[in-house]
């Protein structure tokens, strides 16, 4: 059986966060500005949620979410998923389906009523991960983008 730890996320993370974000996810992000990201949303906990699953005997970081408040004037408190990896060589084990329960019961401590993420339209088997979980398909969009 494997065993993990989750716990919330420290500055000493950084590193293996970028790589998550890197290898898993595709995001080309440089380690210094992750790092120093990092060490801004750990200061906004009123708005960030990091946490991060760990292996005990290690210590090696193998996963984590990253949800924000998502607060507006037109619907009730939800938590937004701006993020969720594990290891490659470590999915299929749990590690997310523990990430995001914990997300849930933070959210239920906090008087979050619903959670919701946006995933790309290629990421199929994230697509049915989410489903499996409950999530449900709600609509489709386009995303926008202006450089400022």
């Amino acid at each position: 059986m494997t065993t993990f730890l989750i716990r919330p996320a420290e500055q000493q993370d950084s590193r293996d966060l970028w790589q998550l974000n890197s290898q898993q996810l595709g995001y080309d992000y440089p380690l210094d500005k992750s790092h120093n990201r990092l060490a801004e949303l750990l200061e906004d906990a009123r708005h960030h949620l990091i946490l991060v699953a760990i292996d005990p005997q290690t210590q090696q970081l193998l996963g984590y979410i990253h949800a924000e408040y998502y607060a507006t004037l037109y619907t009730e408190l939800k938590f937004n998923i701006l993020g969720l990896a594990v290891k490659q060589n470590r999915q299929g084990q749990g590690i997310g389906t523990a990430l995001i329960n914990r997300i849930i019961k933070e959210g239920q401590a906090h008087g979050v009523t619903a959670i919701r993420l946006n995933s790309g339209s290629e990421r199929t088997s994230a697509h049915q991960f989410y489903q499996a979980l409950g999530f449900k398909f709600v609509k489709t969009q386009k995303s926008f983008l202006k450089n400022i």
